[in-house]
């Protein structure tokens, strides 16, 4: 990042670096990409963005830092599994 990187890039499995962050539940790297500016809410990727692929790994932590920085969820692109572990971590 220090050299210039796009924080906000997208390809490959996980579509970004804060959704790969974010599936790893790696919340020092999540926090220093939003530091450097990531998007939290670019839509993408298996689980449609971070927080819906966090909240299948059931770690509060780092969905906690996504809703704090103002991830969204999309009632209509998640099972209803999934929601209901989002809103109980929220």
């Amino acid at each position: 990042m220090d050299a210039g990187a796009d924080v906000n890039a997208g390809s490959g499995e996980y579509g970004n670096a804060l959704y790969a962050a974010s599936v790893g539940g790696n919340a020092k790297v999540v926090q220093m990409l939003m530091d450097a500016g990531a998007d939290v809410n670019p839509q993408g990727g298996h689980y449609g963005n971070a927080l819906q692929a966090e909240s299948v790994r059931g770690r509060g932590k780092v969905m906690q830092m996504l809703t704090g920085a103002g991830a969204m969820n999309r009632e209509d692109s998640i099972d209803d599994d999934t929601w209901v572990v989002v809103e109980s971590a929220v």
